[in-house]
């Protein structure tokens, strides 16, 4: 891109925010949005969070729940499919539960405004289906829950809480299911012994929600808790089956949505789950390939849960190529290190190459590899962890984007000490 080119692109993306800005303000002003029912004012411009309030207490977040298109890039679904692959070769079934925003899920229940804020459920819907079905193609497989949890919505079971973006216990019942329908007859599942697993209610609660805090700070009434009614789910018998792991972000991480005991029940497979809230799509997942338990013992099968608001692309390629090359068995050419450096002259290595680090214990939330060539030229990368997700201290680096044919040495640089035997190994 010229400098000319991104001065016309920097242009034109002030002009749009100015424009939009002025658009939610003159809408506001001309009672564009209908009257609240709960005392709420001016919550298109609220500076704690941007929202439009639709018909039966549901509040919507204008981003990033009003944008109409929420799909994946080819480069994303090229990556998935190899990271599906890699994890076929180690006998775990990989399956994607993609998360619906509530505006797509919803539409009935949007305010006028949300129209003329540009969003389009038709557009939307097309997006969704469009990016379902591209996966498919690349031999993904992908449990879409979309229409149920419509369904549901639109025959008054509420699928989402009406003030947190979260779905309720019946939503994540409906997302469970719909990975239990692309398991029941999968090839690679044959063989699989399954159990029984039987619900009973449990307690109502109210869970702690940020948005709902947000927008009560624009709002004179008190708004809708987020309330939920808990589920037990447990074994009927002592039939002994598999592991299923499902990761993911806060719906997978809050214990009274009971997402793994939901998908107990809807594949008979033992599940456990793990979430990183805020984490986006890669937290939980980077946490968990590149954990000791994944890396010994890979689970029959691997649920990936994410809301498809939430970015495959705000990091580049780096996150999904680390997610490959932690998934691979391809790891094993060690490169010997003395002080945290080692010797990349006289190794064959091209874009498609990945270096593994071990830091042998060590918890590390990011670290630095500085790439020296011949010339004795340094560029540097860093792989940085999420605060909240669980740092195992490994880390895989993709060497695309590098002069692969002129590098001389990599100098590994942590914020901590490392363990007595830090690794690196070459993934080919």
């Amino acid at each position: 891109m010229t400098p000319e080119i991104k001065s016309a692109v920097k242009g034109a993306l002030q002009f749009v925010c100015a424009g939009s800005v002025a658009l939610i303000t003159s809408l506001a002003a001309s009672g564009a949005q209908a009257q609240s029912a709960y005392g709420c004012r001016a919550l298109e411009t609220h500076s704690a969070l941007a929202a439009v309030e639709g018909k039966s207490g549901t509040f919507f977040a204008i981003r990033p729940e009003l944008q109409s298109h929420h799909g994946l890039g080819d480069a994303t679904i090229d990556h998935l499919s190899k990271l599906t692959e890699m994890l076929r070769s180690r006998g775990t079934t990989l399956v994607l539960m993609p998360v619906p925003t509530r505006a797509q899920v919803l539409s009935h229940l949007l305010p006028p405004m949300a129209t003329h804020l540009g969003f389009d459920a038709d557009a939307a819907t097309a997006v969704h289906l469009g990016m379902i079905a591209r996966l498919q193609a690349a031999g993904v497989n992908v449990a879409d829950a979309r229409a149920d949890l419509r369904r549901a919505s639109l025959n008054g079971t509420p699928a989402y809480f009406g003030t947190d973006t979260r779905p309720t216990n019946t939503g994540v019942r409906l997302l469970a299911q719909s990975v239990g329908a692309v398991l029941e007859d999968h090839p690679d599942l044959s063989d699989t012994t399954r159990a029984t697993f039987v619900s009973a209610p449990g307690k109502v609660i109210a869970l702690t929600s940020d948005m709902r805090a947000q927008l009560q700070s624009g709002c004179q009434s008190e708004l809708p808790a987020v309330r939920v009614q808990t589920q037990t789910i447990t074994r009927a018998g002592d039939v002994i089956t598999e592991p299923l792991v499902v990761v993911g972000t806060d719906i997978t991480a809050t214990d009274a949505l009971n997402m793994t005991g939901f998908l107990s029940q809807s594949t008979g497979l033992d599940a456990v789950g793990y979430g990183v809230p805020g984490g986006g799509v890669f937290a939980a997942m980077s946490s968990y390939l590149t954990s000791t338990a994944f890396q010994d013992t890979p689970p029959r099968v691997l649920v990936w849960e994410w809301p498809v608001s939430a970015s495959f692309a705000d990091r580049g390629h780096q996150p999904m190529r680390e997610l490959i090359a932690a998934a691979s068995t391809a790891c094993s050419t060690v490169l010997p290190m003395v002080d945290a450096r080692a010797d990349l002259t006289g190794l064959t290595i091209n874009a498609d190459t990945a270096l593994a680090f071990d830091a042998d214990g060590a918890a590390l939330p990011f670290v630095r590899f500085h790439f020296t060539d011949a010339a004795g030229l340094v560029r540097t990368r860093s792989i940085y962890r999420h605060a909240d997700q669980s740092l195992t201290g490994r880390f895989y680096l993709s060497l695309s984007g590098l002069d692969t044919q002129s590098l001389a040495s990599v100098q590994i640089e942590a914020p901590t000490a490392l363990g007595a035997q830090p690794r690196l190994n070459a993934c080919f």
